[in-house]
């Protein structure tokens, strides 16, 4: 069963209608404006079900709970899909296989439970950009 403990949050302006994206991934997309995630993006989970211009209030760190895009295990990093559901990251055979640099991701966190695709888990929160490679 996902939780939340100890969660740092600001409230900022919804974009639009965000009734529905509650416990998903949100970015900046103006000053003091949020929107539903890009993949590979991020800076907060959507913690409320704003109307467009009413406050939404996004967690910056802590435990949250994310809603699983694909199946999460516990222990993954955690990236945003372009719909702003969490999914585990990956890299694909062709990836690893190409060498250097691969990607800039911002990894959202590690997961802290274990989700099938459509359900909740609970992420520890910690948004940081980091450039993927292969070793």
């Amino acid at each position: 069963m996902a939780d939340t403990n100890r969660v740092e949050a600001e409230t900022f302006q919804a974009s639009g209608d965000m009734s529905g994206l509650q416990h998903r991934f949100v970015d900046h997309v103006g000053v003091g404006v949020v929107g539903h995630s890009l993949a590979n993006a991020g800076m907060g989970v959507l913690m409320n079900k704003p109307q467009a211009g009413e406050f939404a209030t996004v967690a910056l760190r802590g435990r949250v709970r994310v809603d699983a895009g694909a199946a999460v295990t516990a222990g993954d990093f955690v990236v945003s899909a372009a719909s702003g559901f969490g999914v585990s990251l990956t890299l694909s055979s062709t990836q690893i296989a190409s060498g250097g640099v691969l990607a800039r991701r911002t990894i959202m966190g590690r997961a802290m439970t274990t989700a099938a695709s459509g359900s909740v888990f609970t992420l520890e929160l910690n948004p940081q950009l980091t450039v993927v490679q292969s070793i």
